[in-house]
């Protein structure tokens, strides 16, 4: 498609290029692929604005603008994401969700999985920090293939890092039925529930995530754990301090 558009335009005597973004970006030597992490509802996206991530490190999508050439697939021989790829069109299919539901769901996870891999496989000179990524969306296929395989997809863990943003169950509950109120969106496993009922959906998630990060910090992925009901303020100054450490 980008093609078809560059020869049209190009028959109009317009030169079409990709765009670079506005700023030079600090490089490392040790590149880094961090994403915000937690339950839906906990305040990741609150506290990933609220960062200025975009003032000092590069997000996914500027980082894409910096590739001459980015692949429009994954490759057959990335074991690693394919068998990701197969768990989790396997749980989707088996969903308690309408069609519809599922396919967007599977869209978006697929649209992860390729970010995901092609900043792992190209990124070799920034830190690079997404909103939400592979190892928030991937939890529980990831722990599944790391309790059977691990020594196989170790190497995938590497220079990785994540910010855990928790909170108590009826935080997180109020925010999702606020979320839904102010913007009538709602996650599918959310539908047509109670206060209570989400709330104790949340004591569960709340519970699994905080050993997903054990399982993660084991396998070498660096954590940082925040609490988003402290002052904003502070926890950007802990997140900023953070990132700063991964150049070392």
């Amino acid at each position: 498609m980008q093609t078809l558009f560059s020869k049209l335009f190009s028959q109009l005597g317009v030169e079409v290029k990709r765009v670079k973004p506005g700023k030079n970006y600090a490089k490392t030597l040790k590149p880094f692929n961090v994403e915000f992490t937690g339950v839906p509802g906990v305040g990741k996206t609150s506290l990933y604005k609220q960062c200025n991530i975009r003032d000092k490190w590069i997000n996914t999508g500027d980082f894409f603008l910096t590739l001459k050439k980015e692949p429009k697939y994954i490759s057959d021989d990335s074991v690693f994401y394919h068998e990701l790829a197969a768990q989790k069109l396997n749980s989707v299919t088996h969903y308690d969700y309408a069609g519809a539901d599922k396919l967007r769901v599977l869209s978006y996870f697929y649209k992860t999985l390729l970010s995901d891999y092609k900043v792992h496989t190209l990124n070799k000179e920034y830190i690079v920090v997404s909103d939400e990524g592979l190892l928030h969306n991937f939890g529980r296929e990831i722990r599944q293939l790391m309790h059977n395989r691990n020594e196989l997809h170790s190497d995938n863990f590497k220079n990785r890092a994540v910010i855990f943003c928790n909170s108590s169950a009826e935080r997180v509950a109020k925010q999702i039925l606020k979320r839904e109120q102010e913007t009538n969106r709602i996650l599918p496993q959310h539908k047509n529930k109670s206060f209570d009922e989400l709330v104790a959906l949340q004591h569960t998630a709340l519970r699994e995530y905080a050993d997903y990060m054990k399982m993660l910090a084991e396998t070498g992925v660096k954590v940082l754990e925040i609490n988003n009901t402290d002052a904003p303020d502070n926890n950007s100054k802990k997140i900023h301090t953070f990132l700063n450490s991964l150049k070392s």
